[in-house]
């Protein structure tokens, strides 16, 4: 892999993009175990034996803040920081970053001023399909806070990029005991931005944008862009968002340019301020960007998110990008259920979640959980992330132990519930590496099949089942590979509590998953106790129907693409090489369906794919013995993981239409430090219609 200045060459289907150089940083550091590891090749993607553990409840389960939307608007304040946290397992404090929020409305804070122990996941946001997203983001890190284990230096031109560790030796464990090279590597770690995971949005601008990276400046006051943002979204109510940098409020563009080029003049550059090349140098670039057409990737501070969530239902609903002259009707919406958002920042990705930076995004809908709500009434949700947490991703300081599962923060919470009660459960998988399944409940003593809690899936990444699958139930663990729930993926489970024997006043019951490589262990329990209630899981004749545009695509797909997975002793790749920078490696036209065959030829990992934007629908997928072929109607997923090599190459066939918005975005791998490592690839939607003549 050559270094950043390098990036010139264009590969077959490539189109080189004005793409910024990203920070570059370095951090010393090493363990005895960190060489060795290094000098095997230990992969993070392999698991040790699994301990089996007893069934203990821990804690009643933590109730993450929410930010509710009222009269069509979500109106949130939401922000990156510094924050003292203690580890699971930990002694002592560390100094982490992480996501707050504020309801514009009400003023409540998360996490509470005074909670000052816990980890905690960002607050949750829950909105409606038709809401106004307006949210003030800011970057309010201070990277003098982290010393040299800051491990976010300004780009001073001292490293080549990547984070390094070293021992007192000499012998540098990464990134060259990886093989890892710039940009493609762990760093950036302070530059945030926010992915709206699972969001049918336009991935430009102040929509879902990935490609903006948010410099931090802890001496920004919200005072001094929140009436430039305030017009922002008053203009996007009134449908007529800002579609390029020259729509955004002059005063607002001033402000970045200054703090932009502040930045540029303050630079350390070998140990000199101010002597920042030309080449690495922010302004020029914003300007550069600007004039080829693209929305700016740098700002500095705050950052206004300002979208409408479509909602199919609604006649007059129109999707708007910046390649489009006017806005135009919705072919598909957003589908109301389950979905989150983290950081997304190439190199800084698997850190930052690992930091806690994630939170749940609710988008509730009548096609869903209003009807499942009159099915049930009364009926309580559990909303939950699973993650990881840890100071720096464990591969690079040595250690092969995965950190442990936790729920809202917490390791093995407790839920507890009535007899025959039903209870609808949000679960996010936001951990970093995690491909789990779930196995179902146990209880430590012999019970009868008819005395374990009851549960249906309702709902894979955040889009609901038809009736039919609601029925056949094809996520449940076993043999079908379809069963991972992998980082990235979201299921909705109805589970049912079981009735109780007179001489029983309570049970526990654990509810048990996997690890890829491991055997069962509890990631919660649910306590059962209290007078009984008589509640009826949904039978497939009166589930709820999913809305017309989630039917099944049956448009004949114009292209067949081929994507391969692979580490082979290369570090994470896909199609044989790293992600590149500047440069497109799919380019889809908007409105067209295709077929893509993902492979893997990694025989120690699945690789979770995930694509912004749209959704699909797995065709069939081999798991290098069997093939499956999903039956129809088939679920929508937006991360499927694609199984490892076996007796021969793992794939999964999917089929899927890019719908409404065109514009910029990813693939990858959702193992992130597969992505952080180079699994991604730069891809675009274009629109169909052209102002080029011939003739």
């Amino acid at each position: 892999m050559t270094n950043p200045g390098d990036q010139k060459a264009v590969r077959s289907g490539g189109v080189n993009v004005p793409v910024p150089r990203l920070a570059r940083r370095h951090f010393l550091a090493g363990t005895a175990v960190a060489l060795a590891l290094a000098a095997f090749g230990v992969r993070r993607s392999l698991v040790h034996e699994a301990r089996a553990q007893p069934l203990a409840p821990g804690p009643a389960l933590r109730q993450i803040g929410e930010i509710r939307s009222a009269g069509g608007r979500l109106q949130a304040v939401l922000g990156s920081a510094n924050i003292q946290r203690r580890l699971p397992h930990a002694t002592e404090t560390k100094t982490l970053r992480h996501f707050w929020g504020r309801d514009v409305l009400t003023g409540a804070i998360w996490p509470p001023p005074n909670d000052r122990e816990a980890m905690n996941p960002g607050p949750t946001l829950r909105a409606r399909v038709g809401d106004f997203v307006e949210i003030k983001f800011f970057n309010q890190i201070d990277v003098s806070a982290f010393g040299d284990a800051g491990i976010d230096h300004a780009e001073t031109g001292a490293q080549n990029g990547c984070e390094i560790f070293t021992m007192v030796d000499g012998f540098q464990i990464y990134p060259e005991g990886f093989g890892d090279s710039f940009p493609n590597c762990f760093h950036g770690s302070s530059t945030t931005n926010v992915h709206f995971h699972g969001f049918h949005v336009s991935p430009d601008g102040l929509g879902d944008n990935v490609l903006l990276k948010l410099r931090p400046n802890p001496r920004l006051k919200e005072e001094e862009v929140s009436g430039f943002f305030d017009g922002i979204f008053e203009r996007t109510r009134r449908g007529d968002p800002p579609r390029n940098w020259g729509d955004l409020p002059p005063g607002l563009t001033a402000l970045q340019k200054k703090m932009l080029a502040d930045y540029d003049d303050a630079a350390v550059w070998h140990g000199e301020p101010g002597a920042l090349p030309t080449a690495n140098r922010l302004l020029p670039l914003l300007k550069e960007q600007i004039a080829a057409g693209l929305w700016p990737q740098f700002e500095i501070g705050a950052h206004p998110f300002s979208f409408q969530i479509p909602n199919f239902a609604d006649s007059d609903a129109t999707a708007h990008h910046h390649d489009a002259a006017a806005a135009e009707p919705l072919v598909a919406g957003q589908a109301p259920g389950t979905h989150w958002y983290h950081t997304h920042v190439h190199g800084s990705t698997a850190i930052n979640m690992y930091h806690g930076m994630a939170g749940v995004f609710v988008v509730e809908g009548e096609s869903y959980d209003d009807k499942l709500k009159a099915l049930l009434p009364g009926l309580v949700e559990q909303v939950m992330i699973v993650q990881q947490f840890a100071e720096f991703p464990p591969m690079i300081v040595g250690s092969s132990e995965l950190p442990v599962l936790t729920v809202n923060g917490q390791a093995h919470p407790t839920i507890a519930m009535r007899p025959g009660e039903v209870q609808l459960w949000r679960l996010v998988n936001g951990s970093v590496d995690s491909i789990c399944k779930i196995v179902g409940f146990r209880a430590d003593d012999d019970v009868t099949a008819d005395t374990l809690p009851e549960w249906k899936q309702t709902a894979q990444d955040g889009i609901q089942f038809d009736p039919a699958t609601y029925e056949a139930q094809p996520f449940r663990a076993g043999g079908n590979p379809l069963s991972n729930f992998a980082p990235g993926n979201r299921i909705d489970l109805l589970v049912k509590a079981p009735a109780l024997a007179s001489d029983t006043p309570s049970a526990a019951f654990a509810l048990d998953v996997t690890r890829e490589g491991s055997g069962a262990n509890p990631l919660l329990t649910l306590t059962v106790s209290g007078e009984p209630v008589e509640m009826t899981l949904p039978r497939e004749a009166n589930f709820p129907p999913r809305p017309g545009f989630l039917d099944d695509i049956t448009d004949e797909p114009r292209i067949a693409r081929k994507i391969t997975f692979s580490e082979d002793g290369k570090g994470p790749q896909i199609d044989g090489h790293h992600f590149a920078d500047g440069q497109y490696d799919q380019t889809m036209i908007l409105g067209d369906t295709e077929d893509w065959t993902l492979f893997n030829t990694t025989t120690t990992a699945s690789h979770p794919f995930h694509i912004h934007v749209n959704p699909f629908q797995v065709l069939e997928i081999f798991d290098g013995k069997t093939l499956y072929e999903v039956p129809t109607p088939r679920p929508w997923q937006d991360t499927v993981a694609i199984p490892l090599r076996t007796d021969a190459n793992g794939y999964v066939k999917i089929r899927h239409r890019f719908d409404d918005f065109a514009g910029s975005f990813v693939l990858h791998c959702h193992i992130l430090e597969h992505e952080d490592r180079g699994m991604m690839q730069l891809v675009r939607v274009i629109p169909k219609a052209s102002v080029a003549r011939h003739h």
